[in-house]
């Protein structure tokens, strides 16, 4: 895996709905254990203030590359 030097895009939960598919409730569930939705792969935020979070870009696309990549390992 190549680590990106660059500067990272950080995306808001709006988008982060928009690339997974998930809404509000199923990313929050992913991210705190204990939930039966609970994705330990599923990527952290980024605390930008007290009351704002984003997503590491990158790191997201990660996590959907791997879930594809499951995907079509079932398949074989």
């Amino acid at each position: 895996m190549e680590i990106d030097t660059s500067t990272p895009r950080l995306i808001r939960r709006q988008e982060l709905e928009h690339r997974t598919g998930f809404r509000r409730s199923t990313i929050y569930a992913a991210l705190k254990p204990g939930n039966k939705r609970f994705d330990p792969s599923f990527p952290r935020p980024v605390r930008l203030s007290a009351g704002a979070v984003a997503w590491v870009e990158s790191e997201v696309d990660d996590w959907i590359r791997t879930r594809m990549a499951e995907r079509q390992a079932q398949r074989t």
